[in-house]
């Protein structure tokens, strides 16, 4: 950056930025080029009015008949450009491409140097988690691209709301992390908490569109709620969940009754990894009974964890941790391994008409692995693609509709039915029922515990049978206990019943048992 008249024939200290460099920087390399004749490093260089990063070797050269130093050489490269580019490649890496704010990489980094620097003082912090509420529905209504600019304007309005100090990522999705460092009490937070919501009472424009977006958050306090990143983030996970259960636009602080809940699932998320290869798992069926013929037509496969310490856990409590962990997808690769082994003894049985119905969860329809493990497990087994079910919640469908539609096909053209679990619950959408290929629809137990006494349930279950019906479906009651249920059902054309008043969800052997007692007709002396 210098002209040649500026710089030929003076002295090379002139490069030199002595106001950034201490001078015995200078003195120390410079004696290493008279001890050992060179030296290389990095160093800062005046250029013309600007600083800049080099890397520099220095090298003696010495007179061959005195071995006098005549002259040093300097070459120099200037590292601005490198540096440059090694900024923005640790901009992508810690930040998000999306809305500018530290992604998750950067915030659990950030999350672990607050943690042990609170703890050598034995001082608290803060910690909210926060995302959008029915944000899945906007996305789908309005489209990604909508989308995208939402959590953007969500990303500033919280920024907004926040002082410089503290610390605001997204997670993933439109999930959102705050940390608040020098905050120590709930009453600093509710404050807080307060102040955001307020931001999102407020509606704004997209697009011409008009919103108003608002958010949910749970709140943990370190070291209180959790002493480590793990324990503090599921405090304040838990916390989120207690406030949507709350409602929209709310808050929820993690209390100390919910500690153990906390507890629990931490250490069912830990253990939950090697529970497969341990071979922790056991498979029950609850048996299907045809109204017309009181008939079993086939079981659901429901699994439960034989814990080494906390006995047989039912699915409610590891299958949610189980999805957020990743662990769902080998878990039910296990499941329909399972299944295909246990037709086998059952077909052994005479048994060749039975179907066993197995739930998919919401991950399966989002990766292209559910066609390859289907016919994995019709290849490793006996059981047929009629005999194979497979039951699927509205709000997994919902979770990727277009990808969810091309899986549904798939199944359908290799013969898979496909029961709709947990009809009336969740979106209950007339259009989608119109255009994906759904054989069963399974009537939720809420449903079906209100048909003696309620006549608005009666009414839902009765519309819900005869829309069935009018589709080409087949139509499960959930949760039969009762007599008087059974009854109504049948006057209703209802197919299928499943419940305890059958019989609950069983071991193998004893659904064997339950086979011969119910289904003496359907047992046949030849098997194939």
């Amino acid at each position: 950056g210098l002209l040649a008249d500026e710089i030929i024939g003076q002295s090379a200290d002139i490069l030199v930025s002595h106001h950034i460099i201490p001078i015995h920087f200078y003195q120390e390399m410079w004696k290493r080029v008279q001890d050992k004749g060179q030296w290389s490093g990095e160093v800062i260089e005046e250029k013309a009015n600007e600083t800049i990063m080099v890397h520099q070797t220095i090298f003696e050269l010495k007179d061959t008949r005195t071995h006098q130093t005549t002259h040093y050489v300097f070459i120099t490269k200037d590292l601005s450009e490198i540096m440059q580019k090694q900024r923005e490649i640790e901009t992508l890496s810690y930040h998000d491409k999306l809305t500018n704010l530290a992604n998750r990489s950067s915030f659990l980094n950030t999350l672990d140097k607050l943690i042990a620097q609170k703890s050598r003082k034995g001082a608290r912090f803060v910690l909210i988690y926060l995302d959008l509420d029915d944000f899945k529905e906007i996305n789908d209504t309005i489209g990604y691209e909508a989308g995208d600019k939402i959590l953007r304007y969500f990303a500033k309005r919280i920024k907004n709301s926040l002082r410089k100090e503290d610390i605001v990522a997204r997670i993933g999705g439109d999930e959102f992390a705050i940390i608040l460092s020098d905050l120590e009490t709930p009453e600093e937070a509710l404050y807080v908490a307060r102040k955001i919501i307020d931001q999102f009472n407020k509606p704004f424009k997209i697009d011409n569109r008009q919103f108003t977006i608002t958010t949910s958050m749970g709140i943990a306090i370190f070291p209180d709620d959790g002493n480590d990143d793990k324990k503090l983030l599921a405090a304040a996970d838990l916390a989120l969940h207690r406030a949507k259960e709350n409602g929209q636009s709310q808050f929820a602080f993690f209390e100390p009754e919910m500690q153990e809940k906390a507890l629990k699932q931490f250490q069912i998320r830990e253990e939950l990894k090697d529970a497969i290869k341990n071979q922790s798992f056991i498979l029950h069926y609850q048996p299907k009974i045809d109204l017309q013929t009181q008939q079993i037509i086939g079981f659901e496969a429901l699994i439960r964890w034989k814990h080494p310490k906390l006995g047989l856990i039912p699915p409610n409590d590891f299958i949610p941790i189980a999805e957020k962990c990743g662990v769902i997808i080998p878990m039910t690769e296990w499941i329909c391994h399972e299944v295909g082994q246990a037709y086998d003894r059952f077909r052994q049985e005479g048994y060749t008409n039975i179907s066993i119905a197995v739930n998919i969860s919401a991950k399966h329809f989002q990766t292209r692995r559910l066609i390859d493990l289907i016919e994995a497990t019709i290849h490793n087994s006996s059981i047929g693609y009629q005999h194979l079910e497979l039951e699927v919640t509205e709000s997994a469908l919902m979770e990727d509709l277009e990808t969810a539609k091309e899986q549904l096909h798939a199944l359908h053209q290799l013969g898979i039915k496909v029961a709709l679990d947990d009809y009336g619950t969740g979106y209950s959408s007339l259009a989608y029922l119109k255009h994906l290929p759904i054989d069963i629809l399974k009537i939720d137990k809420s449903f079906i515990n209100g048909l003696a006494n309620d006549p608005k349930d009666r009414a839902i279950v009765e519309t819900t049978i005869k829309m069935a019906h009018s589709l080409g479906m087949k139509t499960v009651a959930e949760g039969v206990e009762e007599a008087e249920q059974i009854t109504y059902l049948e006057e209703m054309g209802c197919n299928y019943i499943q419940g305890y008043f059958y019989a609950p969800p069983l071991s193998e052997e004893d659904a064997m048992k339950l086979l011969k007692t119910y289904n003496t007709t359907q047992r046949y002396s030849n098997v194939d």
